[in-house]
């Protein structure tokens, strides 16, 4: 009976079909294939036990009926719908042959054959607390995600095996939440074995409570039309992806990780493209990361940022790592390659011990943007090994070409704001740095060719070279602490001083070296010094060179100052205390301001290097009778 049935009913459905265009559907559990109207033939097989339409063989005892309605369904789409504990998919007619479907509830498994030759979209909504989507394939394919709310108990709520290029839509105005199980093997909630890209305007919630909440085994994108995408919780890190991360948009935020936010591992494949990078162009990255020794972005290779804006908040402590045999602590930005920066707003914050905001293991290189760094972290120590918090520190060198750069470091002894393991570079930009010890410091040089800069250092050198000290541009305002610290500390390496505008305060200062220094400049070798109050330097004629607030007090003060409006055989008048209106003032500075009264002490400038009231040597304690450093002659090793 139940075959002459279906006779009748494909018969009638050919009627209908061609007296108006619409839709067959043929039914077989939870898998609905629908056929729009066309000239193809479906044929009866002539065992009985089969139907073929659009070359989609159909057993007559899974089909449970055949219906027409007017709905439509366009070509090379694949539709899954979630309620609660079941799931209900739709595919179209023309690429049924090469779809398999399998739903055990709410358990969606898909398989496109690989002889599909074109993109499949697979359009996901509705809800389920049990159910989930696998789907595996050789061709590329999109996913459009439509206010799907999804969650599998045992395993990744979302896992495509597909290797090929993934697009990611999410749905404008639609709210899209996914989460995985405990105890399971999934990489993520949200995996993705190959090329993933983002775009829509809608929103994506992940939580992983098994490792990740988004692993991508290839590259990960977000286009400029990506909307927000929020991990809300995971155990390891929010994001996990092999070769490269690309942000061009969207707004990322990421808490309750316990691991890294973004981390980017390069792949065993070397001609893969961008391995191991991070790239940012534009979007939003909100980071709250308390892990231990966590990250808010790592990766193995070079990170690029030119715009976009950025926030991270690391809190975690450091630790000591067995197999590195190493200790490790928190960072904002971490990269094992190159890390360029050239625009963007980045705003970052660490509170753990050792906690560092922009941490290279090569070099750094700031070409622009607008740059905060805060850490407050005390030192952390295990046994012979520690970690101190830093601001930005290079591995190798450190390069500063432009941007606006604030540090804030006051977490006591090691807490530097920029810091390069080898040669640190000031070419412009404008740099504020505050900081318990070294503001600048270098392992081997330390050169400035312009910009504006202001190093205060509460407990500390100023400027700390380790090596020479070279200055041939810029305004640099240096106020270290009291002796045996000061404002230029290089040991007994060459300090030269070929241009540039130099207002150094501290206990100490190391000497600058005559044959090397071409513009004149003054050590005042003794100064009592107010907190607030304001110095002033004027020619022979009363012009102002420059007025300048000093920021604490200082009892026994070395003052080095230096400006092209200094020249060799002419005389100046410094006035300490002085009363000073009409400035227009950066940190404290001015040119233009006019000062009078206060105490006054006046120097006959006769050689490039003038000193007056005792002369400093290198490092400069107690008028030049100790060696570098101004630490009974020892020197000090710059805080590393």
């Amino acid at each position: 009976m139940r075959k002459i049935a279906l006779i009748l009913s494909v018969a009638l459905c050919l009627g209908a079909m061609s007296v108006k265009a619409q839709t067959l559907n043929v039914y077989t559990g939870q898998v609905r294939t629908a056929v729009t109207a066309s000239e193809d033939k479906m044929e009866y097989g002539s065992s009985g036990t089969q139907l073929t339409i659009l070359g989609k063989t159909f057993e007559i005892s899974d089909i449970d009926s055949i219906r027409i309605n007017s709905s439509s369904v366009d070509d090379n789409t694949v539709l899954v719908e979630y309620s609660g504990d079941l799931a209900y998919v739709t595919i179209a007619g023309n690429i049924a042959q090469y779809m398999t479907a399998q739903v055990n509830g709410a358990h969606v498994t898909l398989i496109q054959s690989e002889d599909v030759t074109e993109e499949i979209t697979y359009t996901l909504q509705g809800s389920s607390s049990n159910g989930s989507l696998w789907m595996d394939g050789e061709l590329k394919a999109s996913f459009v995600l439509n206010g799907l709310t999804l969650t599998n108990p045992d395993s990744a709520a979302i896992n495509i095996r597909d290797g090929k290029r993934i697009s990611i839509e999410l749905v404008d105005g639609t709210v899209n939440t996914l989460a995985d199980g405990t105890g399971g093997d999934q990489k993520g909630c949200f995996v993705v074995n190959g090329h993933t890209e983002f775009k829509g305007a809608g929103t994506l919630n992940m939580a992983g409570y098994t490792k990740h909440a988004f692993f991508g085994d290839e590259y990960v994108e977000l286009k400029k039309t990506t909307g927000a995408i929020n991990v809300t919780y995971a155990v390891k890190d929010g994001f996990n992806i092999n070769q490269y991360f690309e942000m061009k948009g969207g707004t990322v935020t990421i808490s309750g990780v316990g691991d890294d936010g973004i981390q980017v591992s390069a792949t065993d494949d070397t001609d893969d493209e961008l391995n191991g990078q991070v790239i940012i162009s534009g979007g939003t990255l909100d980071m709250t990361i308390t892990a231990t020794a966590g990250k808010g972005i790592k990766c193995d290779s070079t990170m690029t940022i030119s715009d976009g804006t950025i926030n991270i908040t690391t809190s975690g402590g450091a630790q000591y790592d067995s197999s590195d045999r190493d200790v490790s602590a928190c960072a904002a930005i971490k990269a094992n390659d190159t890390i360029t920066i050239d625009g963007g707003t980045l705003t970052l914050k660490s509170t753990g011990a050792g906690g560092k905001g922009i941490s290279g293991d090569t070099d750094i290189i700031i070409n622009g943007g607008t740059i905060s760094v805060t850490t407050s972290g005390k030192q952390y120590t295990y046994n012979s090994y520690s970690t101190s918090p830093k601001g930005i520190k290079a591995d190798n060198n450190l390069t500063v070409k432009g941007g606006e750069i604030t540090v804030t470091c006051s977490g006591g002894e090691g807490s530097e704001g920029l810091e390069a393991k080898n040669i640190l570079t000031i070419n412009d930009g404008t740099i504020i740095v505050n900081t318990y010890d070294d503001a600048l410091n270098a392992a081997n040089g330390i050169s400035i060719t312009g910009g504006k800069i202001y190093a205060y250092a509460s407990n500390n050198d100023a400027i700390d070279s380790n090596s020479t000290l070279s200055i041939s541009g810029g305004l640099i305002l240096a106020n270290g602490t009291t002796t045996p610290e000061g404002s230029f500390d290089c040991d007994s390496y060459t300090f030269s001083i070929t241009g540039g505008t130099i207002v150094g305060l501290g206990g100490d200062c190391s000497t600058p070296t005559s044959s090397a220094t071409t513009q004149a400049t003054i050590l005042f070798g003794s100064v009592q010094l107010s907190a607030n109050s304001y110095i002033a330097l004027s020619d022979a004629s009363g012009n102002t060179i420059f007025t300048y607030k000093v920021p604490r007090q200082y009892s026994q003060g070395k003052l080095i100052v230096t400006s092209p409006n200094i020249s060799t055989g002419s005389t100046y008048t410094l006035r300490t205390g002085a009363t000073v209106t009409g400035a227009t003032e950066w940190q404290g500075y001015s040119e233009d301001g006019t000062a009078s009264g206060g105490s006054t002490q006046t120097v006959s400038v006769t050689s490039y290097v003038t000193s007056t009231n005792g002369s400093t040597g290198p490092g400069g304690n107690n008028g030049g009778a100790t060696g570098p450093g101004g630490n009974n002659g020892g020197g000090r090793p710059g805080g590393f």
